[in-house]
C-alpha cells in the first residue's frame, strides 16, 4: 500500500491531461487489484517552503470533470517505492481526484 501523504499540507495542480494506463510490454491496460482501468495523471506538489515536484499519480478509473492545469484534491494518497527485477522506481497512488470548486482549497 505504501506511505500516506497528508494532503492537508500540500497544493496541488495537474500538470497536462489524465491518460490511460497501459502495459508498456503487453500494451494491456493496467488494472488495479479491483480490476478497475488505472489513469495517470501528471501532478505538480507543492508545498510551503520547499520547490515543487512534477510526478504522474495513478487512479482508478477515469478521472472525470480532471483537465490540464487545473488546482485538484487527492483522496487517499501513498507514496510507493519497488525494487524489481527490471530496476527500482517511485509510484504515486491516490483512490479519487477531484477539481478544487471556488472558496475551497
Amino acid at each position: 500500500m505504501g506511505l500516506p501523504v497528508d494532503t492537508n499540507k500540500i497544493r496541488t495542480m495537474t500538470a497536462g491531461e489524465p491518460f490511460a494506463a497501459f502495459d508498456f510490454k503487453s500494451k494491456q491496460p493496467k488494472l488495479d487489484r479491483n480490476g478497475v482501468q488505472l489513469w495517470v495523471v501528471p501532478m505538480t506538489i507543492m508545498c510551503l517552503g520547499q520547490k515543487a515536484t512534477i510526478v504522474n499519480v495513478r487512479v482508478p478509473g477515469e478521472p472525470k470533470g480532471v483537465q490540464a492545469f487545473q488546482y485538484v484534491r487527492l483522496h487517499d494518497f501513498f507514496f510507493n517505492e519497488f525494487d524489481g527485477k527490471e530496476g527500482k522506481g517511485t509510484f504515486y497512488d491516490v483512490g479519487r481526484i477531484e477539481p478544487e470548486t471556488a472558496g475551497k482549497s
